[in-house]
């Protein structure tokens, strides 16, 4: 129950700030042209009850009881309130219906616009005060990237560099990595001093790919660093020690975690010699290995290779091509669901899937980094023509302003009912999906 508790306030502490965020966007420039805004609510105040209301000029600031989201009502604006009131008289100065088309888009795109700025600040604030640090390409060199299975079938080679994916440069490790790799369709390789291109055929999905088959490949220089000890195993009684890095086994070079269970279960009920780094020696330990193949440790691994640290201008600069990254990929994942290529069921999450991702316990580096991605997924998923959402809203303006057509109130009542009957519904199926999930332990 504490971990239910603790997730579910995460995730509504960043919806919180988010929804704020994007409602303050529609609210400024609403105001910047002089259109009214009659209510300005975070959270729903559902059935009139609100934990808090204050009216200050024009406006009814409040806190609804039900933390769904949140809104602003904008005076002559058929919105999800489907309140009509205001169609039955003329138009007022004031209202949003009365502004030119110009100046009723940016206030429809104002709620995307503040969220992108989020995302992109709070991210690059994350990087700065959480991430600190990164491992530039060039420092790969000369050994390059060790290569799986998975890289090898698509015709990657053990000490190639990957120097760019999809034609974007790549200028640190987590370039290579990521997002870029799973809607990788070809990689620029570094190869024997040569610059190859390696393509990934027309049949594979990467995403799908890396699922099955597991990564393509990681850094070279990997080291395993003991994170903690198991009393009386095997390593506590050798004198191994939390923070020591495992160099060699009876000589063996041990270079990644799947390594090292494979190498111990040959040495069950016999002696090893372990020889661990710890601050900056090379000390080598004996250790008996038991039945159990185990040493009984749990490794963590680190890489081998000089860091950069992010200033303030690397910090925004590799923040807002992220951020630009995340959406453009958004849209390409988009474009493979509404294809069949990748199935709608796994990627429509509601709240609580979302609540998982931020864990039982409140580590604030992740808390900012998710919080800025969903911010990013917030001014994508708005900016989509769907009714009821402000890319719908930013359509049919686009359509008046190409065309010099502006659909009627009935027209916009029905619009905006379709909308939210589909969200709903939408809303709903993610739910009972995501709970089921819950339920069954998934």
């Amino acid at each position: 129950m504490t971990d239910g508790l603790i997730m579910a306030i995460q995730i509504i502490m960043a919806l919180s700030l988010l929804v704020f965020i994007h409602e303050l966007g529609h609210f400024l420039f609403a105001r910047l042209f002089g259109a009214r805004v009659e209510r300005f609510f975070l959270f729903f105040d559902a059935f009139g009850i609100a934990l808090w209301k204050k009216k200050i000029g024009d406006t009814v600031y409040g806190i609804g009881w039900l933390p769904l989201g949140g809104y602003v009502k904008i005076a002559g604006m058929i919105d999800e309130s489907l309140d009509t009131t205001s169609q039955q008289s003329d138009p007022k100065p004031w209202e949003f219906r009365s502004k030119p088309a110009w100046q009723r888009l940016l206030i429809i795109l104002g709620g995307i616009l503040f969220n992108i700025i989020a995302g992109f600040v709070i991210y690059g604030f994350y990087l700065l005060n959480y991430e600190k640090t990164y491992i530039p390409i060039e420092a790969l060199k000369p050994e390059g990237l060790y290569v799986y299975d998975a890289g090898k079938n698509l015709g990657l080679q053990t000490g190639d560099l990957v120097i760019a994916i999809n034609n974007k440069e790549a200028h640190r490790l987590k370039d290579i990595a990521g997002i870029r790799m799973n809607f990788a369709q070809d990689f620029t390789v570094l190869r024997n001093g040569n610059t190859i291109q390696v393509e990934v055929p027309d049949t594979i999905l990467m995403m799908d790919y890396i699922q099955k088959h597991g990564i393509l490949y990681r850094p070279y220089k990997v080291a395993l660093q003991i994170d903690s000890v198991l009393p009386d195993g095997p390593a506590a009684k050798a004198g191994l020690q939390k923070g020591d890095t495992i160099w060699r086994i009876n000589d063996v070079p041990i270079f990644e975690i799947d390594m090292l269970p494979k190498f111990l279960e040959s040495f069950k009920n016999d002696t090893i010699n372990v020889v661990i780094r710890r601050q900056g020696k090379l000390i080598s330990k004996t250790a008996y290995i038991d039945t159990s193949g185990r040493l009984g440790i749990l490794i963590q691994p680190i890489l081998l290779y000089p860091r950069e640290e992010y200033s303030i201008g690397k910090s925004f600069k590799y923040a807002l091509i992220e951020s630009m990254e995340f959406i453009y990929y958004n849209a390409i994942g988009l474009g493979y669901i509404i294809s069949g290529k990748v199935s709608a069921k796994e990627s429509i999450h509601s709240p609580i899937a979302l609540a998982r991702l931020y864990g039982s316990e409140i580590n604030w580096g992740r808390f900012w980094r998710l919080t800025a991605l969903i911010s990013l997924i917030l001014a994508f998923v708005n900016f989509l023509p769907i009714p009821a959402l402000d890319g719908g809203y930013a359509l049919l303006i686009l359509i008046e302003m190409i065309t010099g057509y502006k659909p009627g109130p009935k027209f916009m009542e029905y619009f905006v009912r379709v909308g939210l009957i589909l969200l709903l519904l939408l809303m709903g199926y993610a739910f009972i999906k995501d709970i089921i999930v819950l339920i069954l332990g998934g």
